[in-house]
C-alpha cells in the first residue's frame, strides 16, 4: 500500500471545505456532529479514492472504486440530513454503521489482494 502525499493533502482540503459547508448549512444543535462526521467520513473515503495505491492494480481499482461509492453516498447522506434535520442519535448511527461497512469492505479487499 502507498499513500501519495500530495493528494492526501489536496483530500484533506476538499473534504475540510466540505465539513464547513455542513457546518454553515446544519441546524444549530448539531453544527459540530455533521462538521466532525461528515470530514471523519469523507476523508476517509477520499483518501481510498484519490491517494491510495496497491501493488496489485485490480486492488487499488476496486478499492478506488468502493471509496468513491461511499464518498459519494455520504454526501449525498450528509445533505439530505442536513435538509431533514436528522437528530444526533439517528445521524451518528446511520453514519457510523456506513462506515465500519466501508472499512470492512475496504479491509477485505485489500486483504485478499484483488
Amino acid at each position: 500500500m502507498k499513500l501519495n502525499f500530495i493528494l492526501t493533502i489536496v483530500t484533506i482540503c476538499i473534504c475540510s471545505l466540505i465539513a464547513y459547508a455542513f457546518y454553515s448549512y446544519s441546524p444549530t444543535e448539531t453544527k459540530m456532529i455533521y462538521t466532525v462526521g461528515s470530514f471523519i467520513f469523507l476523508l476517509v473515503s477520499g483518501v481510498g479514492l484519490m491517494a491510495l495505491s496497491f501493488k496489485q492494480p485490480r486492488t487499488t481499482i476496486n478499492i478506488k472504486t468502493v471509496s468513491g461509492i461511499f464518498f459519494l453516498l455520504s454526501f449525498i447522506l450528509n445533505i439530505l440530513s442536513s435538509i431533514f434535520k436528522f437528530q444526533e442519535p439517528t445521524y451518528i448511527i446511520t453514519f457510523g454503521l456506513l462506515f465500519l461497512v466501508y472499512v470492512l469492505i475496504s479491509y477485505s479487499i485489500a486483504r485478499q489482494q484483488q
